[in-house]
C-alpha cells in the first residue's frame, strides 16, 4: 500500500512539475506577445472566474474522497450526483459572473467577450470533479497524464495564435479548451479503469453537502 501511495504522489508531482515548465515558456511568450493591455483583460477575465470557482465546486473537494472510500459499492451515484450538482452550479457562476462583468464594464465590448468565453471553462471544469475518484482509487497517473496532455494540446493552440498573430479573444478560448479535453479525457479513463455506470441520486447529493 505504501508503494502504492508513494507511485500516486510521484504521478502527480512529476506531471505538475512538467506543466508547470511549459506553462512558465508558454505564458512568457504569450505575455511578451498581448501586452500590457492584453494579458491584462486576460488576468482580470482569470480572476473573476476563480472568484467563482469555489462556489462552484459547492465544498465537494472536502467530501468526495471520502466518500468513495467510504461507500466503495456507491461511486457511480456519489460521482453522477456530485457532477450533475457541479455543472448546475458551474451555469449559475457562468451567469453571475458575466452578468457582473457587463455591469462593471458595461461598453467594454472586448472585456466582456474574454470574460464570457473564459468563464465557459468553469462547465468543464465540474467534470474535472471525476479526479477524486482516481485519487480515491490510487490511480492519479491516469488524471495527472490527461491533465499533462490536455495542457500540452492548448499549448500547441496558443503557439499557433502566436505564429497567426491572432487577438486576445482567441486566447481566451484556450482554457475552456484546455479543460473540455480534461473532461472528455478523465471520463474515457474513469470508463477504462472500471467505474462504475454513472447515475444521478439527489439524496445522496444533499448528503455530499452536509
Amino acid at each position: 500500500m505504501r508503494n502504492r501511495v508513494l507511485k500516486n504522489a510521484g504521478w502527480i508531482i512529476g506531471c505538475q512539475i512538467i506543466q508547470s515548465m511549459i506553462r512558465l515558456v508558454i505564458g512568457l511568450m504569450t505575455a511578451r506577445y498581448l501586452g500590457p493591455a492584453g494579458y491584462g483583460v486576460i488576468s482580470y477575465a482569470a480572476s473573476v472566474a476563480a472568484f467563482v470557482t469555489p462556489i462552484m465546486q459547492i465544498g465537494f473537494r472536502n467530501t468526495l474522497v471520502k466518500e468513495f472510500v467510504d461507500e466503495p459499492g456507491q461511486e457511480g451515484r456519489i460521482l453522477g450526483s456530485a457532477l450533475i450538482m457541479n455543472m448546475i452550479s458551474a451555469v449559475l457562476c457562468i451567469i453571475g459572473s458575466v452578468s457582473f462583468v457587463m455591469l462593471v464594464h458595461a461598453g467594454d465590448r472586448e472585456t466582456v467577450i474574454v470574460c464570457a468565453l473564459y468563464s465557459l471553462s468553469l462547465l468543464f471544469q465540474a467534470v474535472e470533479t471525476t479526479q477524486y475518484w482516481f485519487q480515491a482509487r490510487l490511480l492519479s497517473k491516469y488524471s495527472s497524464v490527461a491533465a499533462l496532455v490536455a495542457y500540452s494540446v492548448v499549448s500547441v493552440y496558443k503557439i499557433w495564435l502566436l505564429v497567426t498573430k491572432k487577438d486576445v479573444v482567441w486566447f481566451a478560448l484556450s482554457i475552456g479548451i484546455e479543460y473540455f479535453l480534461l473532461s472528455v479525457l478523465l471520463l474515457l479513463l474513469y470508463v477504462k479503469a472500471g467505474g462504475q455506470r454513472l447515475c444521478v441520486d439527489w439524496h445522496t447529493g444533499k448528503k455530499l453537502l452536509s
